[in-house]
């Protein structure tokens, strides 16, 4: 009973100590745990405190950026607002100068094309006077040649029936008559082949002033489309032709351009 008793004291006492050491092991391990939970979860709040500051700096840069590439945005659409309204104005300003130009172009037009109708209504004057002077000297011709046909047969008439002391005086009054009326001839077709020439002269002036005005005019209205040549088409013996202008262009090849209108006696 004794060494039972012992027995059960020191199984006790063993027990007791066994309950200490555990209880002190289980205090340590719990004052480690917890001062790892505590240490984990203060890590934890600095982590999350850190995150929320850089997420917090993050959103304030994105919304820095955003009021940015909205002022940004704002500003540029202001300038193709402006720039749009310029580029209007400059189109209406072209367009206005289109028109202007192009009625003063008409105008232009307008202006040389009753210039080429005034000289052309000149120059078919000019060819008209012209045949005028040619009618006129072909019947004075006729005339002279009448005269001098009835000259011969008075002559001959006078020679057989007038005795030679009668119609010899008559003759000579009829000579000397003769010869002043062949001076007055000879002045006369020496003043009209004159006029003739001064006339011809006056009027090539005036065809050669016509081309070159024609060829500066179409020059001044087309510079682009090559040369411009006039030419002057053979005509008729009593026709009335008017130069015809020709535009060469940098191919070679020939186009029209304007033709002055002919009269109606040439037609």
């Amino acid at each position: 009973a004794e060494r039972l008793r012992a027995s059960m004291a020191a199984v006790e006492t063993a027990l007791g100590t066994t309950r200490r050491t555990m209880e002190e092991l289980t205090t340590r391990r719990q004052e480690e745990l917890s001062k790892a939970v505590h240490d984990e979860v203060l890590s934890r709040e600095h982590h999350m405190t850190r995150f929320a500051k850089e997420l917090e700096s993050s959103w304030q840069g994105l919304e820095a950026k955003v009021t940015r590439s909205r002022e940004e945005a704002t500003t540029a659409t202001a300038n193709v607002v402006e720039r749009v309204r310029v580029l209007e104005q400059r189109c209406a300003t072209v367009e206005q100068d289109l028109t202007n130009h192009a009625a003063a172009q008409g105008e232009k037009l307008q202006a040389i094309a009753e210039r080429s109708a005034s000289v052309a209504a000149t120059v078919d004057a000019i060819e008209v006077s012209v045949k005028s002077t040619d009618v006129v000297a072909h019947t004075t011709g006729v005339k002279v040649d009448e005269l001098a046909e009835r000259l011969q047969a008075v002559e001959k008439d006078c020679r057989a029936k007038v005795g030679a002391d009668f119609w010899e005086p008559q003759m000579e009054a009829l000579r000397r008559a003769d010869q002043r009326f062949e001076s007055k001839l000879s002045q006369l077709e020496s003043d009209v082949m004159a006029r003739l020439q001064a006339e011809t002269s006056q009027r090539n002036g005036m065809k050669t002033q016509l081309q070159e005005s024609m060829r500066s005019c179409l020059e001044k209205l087309a510079p682009s489309a090559g040369n411009v040549e006039v030419v002057s088409p053979a005509r008729d013996e009593g026709a009335l032709v008017t130069p015809r202008c020709t535009m060469v262009r940098q191919d070679g090849a020939a186009t029209p351009a304007m033709a002055a209108p002919q009269s109606a006696g040439g037609a």
